[in-house]
């Protein structure tokens, strides 16, 4: 740190303030540490560099992290929507598969087994369907998180306290 002082020293009769002769001082000072926690304390300049060396690589680590989390989700998302897709096309024909055997089975052609496969099918498709659109609605969930899209959920209320 640093200091200055300025200023005189006078006086006179009669408590005068303002006879200052042929003389005034006048100081300038510096002053700093030097050594422990001061200049030239190599030690701890070399300790905080070291810090700050390794809260950047934190800080990166959790950059790249946070990047594979957003990259991971969004493939999962369009992986998905590409099996819903191929879900939707499933779930059509085995309804279709269906419709048909038991027209079969109306004009005696089919047999009531084949009827029943048509409804296992079908009943299949849409069991996939459904955990197929329960998973996209998962990873669009862990996209928008990793994101950061998602506000924080606000706090439970207490009203079951009596006053």
């Amino acid at each position: 740190g640093g200091q200055a002082f300025f200023g005189g020293l006078g006086g006179g009769m009669d408590s005068e303030t303002g006879h200052f002769g042929g003389s005034e001082d006048y100081v300038a000072s510096l002053a700093w540490r030097v050594g422990p926690g001061g200049l030239f304390d190599f030690g701890n300049i070399h300790a905080r560099q070291a810090r700050l060396r390794g809260a950047t690589l934190t800080a990166g680590k959790l950059a790249d992290q946070v990047a594979n989390e957003v990259i991971t989700s969004q493939v999962r998302v369009q992986s998905l929507a590409d099996q819903i897709a191929t879900a939707k096309q499933s779930l059509s024909d085995a309804e279709e598969a269906l419709r048909l055997g038991q027209e079969r089975k109306e004009f005696g052609v089919g047999v009531v087994l084949e009827t029943i496969q048509a409804e296992q099918d079908l009943a299949r498709a849409r069991s996939d369907y459904l955990n197929i659109v329960t998973d996209y609605n998962k990873a669009q969930y862990a996209l928008l998180r990793a994101l950061g899209r998602l506000s924080a959920p606000a706090p439970p209320s207490d009203h079951s306290r009596g006053r």
